[in-house]
């Protein structure tokens, strides 16, 4: 289990936020790369099928259009009002891909010991991601400001569902839950 969800962690929702965010800057996504990220993925996933003990199998696919689906809502969300915004938009997205792998790792190491997240990790991956909004939008012209919650609830229904959809039972305490 843990090593399905280091998968998804690292090989598909990374690979494709980091697409996202260049894609921001330069206004062009590299479907090449993007479709690389899928490929990774399966690979990923077969791979960690193979190692037991995975709590479920043949699930790559749901994972990815999970995947895909929190990506395209992220970005969307974080859409730049104006060119000059770019870079905001850019600094966002990897800032809710930071937030992302975080959660997961915290509910990946649970999942591998048997126990609930730990409430006091899952608090520094939310303190850190309130910070980084902030800072970015202290910094940097972003016209769209105040979007960190629905960000937040966005990546946080994500984490929930994949966490579901690997193990049958949900977050172990209901973590990601608001």
């Amino acid at each position: 289990m843990l090593r399905i969800q280091d998968q998804v962690r690292r090989q598909g929702r990374r690979c494709l936020l980091k697409e996202e965010a260049k894609a921001a800057l330069d206004g062009s996504i590299d479907q090449d790369a993007v479709d690389l990220c899928h490929a990774k993925l399966q690979a990923a996933f077969t791979k960690a099928e193979f190692k037991p003990p995975c709590l479920t199998t043949g699930d790559a696919n749901a994972i990815d259009a999970k995947i895909s689906a929190m990506v395209d809502d992220v970005s969307d969300a974080l859409a730049p009002g104006a060119p000059d915004e770019k870079k905001c938009q850019s600094l966002k997205i990897k800032a809710s891909g930071a937030k992302s792998n975080c959660l997961l790792a915290v509910e990946g190491r649970a999942v591998a010991k048997g126990l609930s997240p730990d409430p006091l990790r899952s608090m520094k991956c939310r303190t850190k991601f309130a910070k980084v909004f902030s800072d970015v939008e202290a910094q940097h012209h972003c016209t769209t400001t105040g979007d960190a919650a629905s960000v937040e609830a966005t990546i946080d229904a994500f984490v929930d569902d994949v966490v579901t959809e690997l193990t049958g039972t949900g977050s172990p305490s209901g973590a990601f839950l608001p």
